[in-house]
């Protein structure tokens, strides 16, 4: 950023947005080039505010000659991160915050009484008619989506009447037990899920992908920095 039409350009934005106050957008990225411009700012008034067309572009050439810099600033395992601008006249300044997703595996078991729940009763009648004191969901998918093995007496049911008879309230049951567990619904999750008849206490253990954002070192721009 080195030519005087930049520091002009910088103090015009400041100008412009003196009466308006600080506006931000999160702008989507691709390693080293824009994705996605946003074509409305957040201010404090507003979520629709609209630059002029010379500042935006403004913006634009601040974020590509940064680009280098922000990706180094998250993990550098994903390609696709996004930069939250933020723009203060206040405290004229430009702040560029990279932001991207971290993954991590988490784990949780449980002990319940089964027929407390509200999806109980479909599972209960199929374990009573066929004298089963023990019965093996395997799950894995997303909540309220999973694709299921169901055991019991040692033998998998792999299709069939009996497979389709449990399987939609025995996905409902799933997104019950774990409908309070903190997990990324587009990763899923997988686990087992035991019923004993004799005691009426199930046992689960859930593994599930957690995802979180996490925000990188922020560069932070003011009159100075142009020439």
């Amino acid at each position: 950023m080195s030519t005087i039409l930049k520091k002009r350009t910088f103090k015009a934005l400041m100008a412009y947005l003196n009466p308006i106050g600080p506006i931000g957008a999160n702008v989507d990225m691709w390693y080293d080039d824009i994705e996605f411009f946003p074509s409305r700012w957040q201010s404090e008034k507003t979520s629709k505010f609209t630059l002029v067309e010379i500042l935006e572009k403004f913006i634009r050439d601040i974020i590509r000659t940064n680009t280098d810099k922000l990706y180094n600033r998250t993990d550098k395992k994903d390609s696709t991160y996004w930069v939250d601008v933020t723009i203060n006249p206040k405290n004229r300044e430009i702040v560029l915050i990279p932001k991207y997703y971290v993954y991590k595996e988490s784990k949780e078991n449980k002990k319940f009484d089964w027929r407390e729940l509200r999806n109980y009763y479909i599972i209960s009648r199929f374990m009573e008619n066929r004298n089963i004191e023990e019965l093996t969901i395997e799950y894995n998918g997303h909540e309220g989506n999973f694709d299921l093995n169901l055991l019991y007496d040692n033998k998998e049911i792999y299709s069939g009447t009996d497979n389709r008879y449990v399987s939609y309230e025995t996905r409902m049951m799933i997104s019950e037990i774990l409908e309070n567990d903190d997990w990324n619904e587009d990763a899923g999750g997988h686990g087992v899920l035991k019923l004993y008849d004799e005691d009426n206490k199930g046992y689960l253990s859930h593994t599930w992908i957690e995802k979180n954002v996490v925000n990188g070192e922020p560069i932070i721009l003011t009159e100075e920095d142009f020439n």
